[in-house]
Order: structure tokens, then sequence, then C-alpha cells
């Protein structure tokens, strides 16, 4: 890359810009592409969709009637089944909600619903927690 040169007068002959045609300039609307990383350019959280936070609640309660028959099956995981009711009692529980989504299917709404719902009823600590025990279940 060439170093912008000055010319007489104390102006850049590349205008108000000080670049050349060489320098790589990362436009704006390119900012929300960007996948975070450490070192990189800084980007705001995305925000959490409502609707599909209401989704999530709306799917847990139509199937109510398949996680009751999966907790009351004898082949369940008792510790599994006892964290799954605490947390359907609301008493939030990272690998009941883990369970609780896997067991209801997560193709609709969408994985990332189920991560934003858990971000904003009980914190990201939560969600993490939550989806590091989602990988941690064997449903049989």
């Amino acid at each position: 890359m060439r170093a912008v040169e000055p010319f007489e007068g104390g102006a850049s002959r590349f205008g108000e810009t000080g670049q050349d045609e060489d320098t790589f300039v990362f436009p704006e609307s390119w900012r929300r592409l960007v996948h975070p990383r450490r070192g990189g350019i800084a980007r705001k959280p995305s925000r959490v969709d409502g609707k599909l936070v209401d989704a999530v609640a709306e799917r847990t309660a139509e199937e109510h009637a398949w996680i009751q028959e999966y907790l009351d099956a004898p082949r369940s995981d008792a510790a599994l089944v006892a964290e799954v009711r605490r947390h359907l009692d609301g008493e939030p529980s990272p690998a009941g909600a883990a369970a609780v989504a896997a067991m209801v299917g997560m193709y609709a709404p969408p994985g990332n619903a189920w991560a934003d719902s858990w971000v904003r009823l009980h914190g990201l600590p939560f969600a993490a927690r939550a989806a590091v025990e989602l990988f941690m279940i064997e449903p049989h």
C-alpha cells in the first residue's frame, strides 16, 4: 500500500478521505454481517425476537401431553425427569430447559428461538449452560 502523499498547499491529492484506491474501507452496511471474534470489529449484540420467544412458550404448551408422556416413561432418566418437572413448575433449570427443547424438537420454532428464549427469560449464563446440557442429552 502506498502512503498518501500531500501535494502543494498540504492537501491530499486523494481528496477528503486521505486514502488511495488501494486502501480498503470496510462499508458500514457490512458491519451487521461480521461474526464477532476477539480483536475483530466491535459489533452490537442482536436483539431477541419476541415473536420467537412467544413461539417457544406456545410450542411447549402445545406439546404438554407429549412431554408428560416422556416424563412418565419407565426408561426416562429419573434425575433428568426431576429437572424437567422443576423447570416446568417455574424453577429455572438449564438441564430441564434443554430436555424440554430436545423432547419438543427444535425444528419449529428453530433452535435460535430456544436460545433467545433462555437468554430473555433467565439470562446469558443460563442459556449457555442450557446449550451445553442440550448436547449432553441422549434421547432414546
